[in-house]
């Protein structure tokens, strides 16, 4: 089970960090410069972005489109060891300018336990499946914050006038 978490966890960085769909806060001046689009056997297309919100790549805020599906994930990280589990139908909020937008997490969210030289950490990635007019609402304004929850433990991202521009910048283009 934790090797099949660990593989999806490296398919979710691979996958947004082809060619330029993979920045760090403080990414590309580029407004569709996060969007990457790879080739994809069943869906044809697959277009995506991932925005890391910290330099150590530990959370982040990204969004994949094949055939008009949107998801949108959200990773996220505590420190020391969880075995908590994100269960589908959790909410999770998105700050919208002014609007608090609620999507129900889609997919079981396993831990994935890691460490590094500063110790032990654990990491989830939520997924929200969002029609094209929920994807759509994303772009009337940037993104300021989210919160999610893990097996009743609540996480909160902020993110910067920067970040939320790019968020808003990339999920335009991919609706488009």
């Amino acid at each position: 089970m934790k090797s099949e978490s660990l593989q999806r966890m490296l398919m979710f960085a691979a996958m947004f960090c082809a060619g330029s769909g993979c920045a760090a806060a403080g990414g590309p001046k580029d407004p569709c410069g996060l969007v990457s689009t790879v080739p994809d056997p069943f869906a044809g297309t697959m277009r995506g972005f991932n925005l890391y919100l910290d330099y150590g790549g530990y959370t982040a805020v990204g969004m994949e489109e094949a055939k008009g599906k949107y998801k949108l994930k959200v990773l996220v990280i505590l420190n020391g060891s969880s075995r908590s589990a994100g269960a589908v139908g959790d909410k999770g909020e998105f700050a919208v300018g002014d609007k608090v937008l609620t999507f129900e997490n889609q997919k079981d969210a396993q831990p994935v336990a890691n460490s590094n030289s500063r110790g032990v950490f654990t990491q989830w990635i939520l997924e929200y499946a969002l029609t094209g007019e929920q994807a759509t609402a994303l772009i009337q304004a940037p993104l300021k914050g989210v919160k999610v929850n893990v097996g009743g433990e609540i996480f909160q991202l902020a993110l910067n006038e920067l970040q939320g521009l790019q968020v808003q910048n990339s999920v335009t283009c991919m609706t488009k």
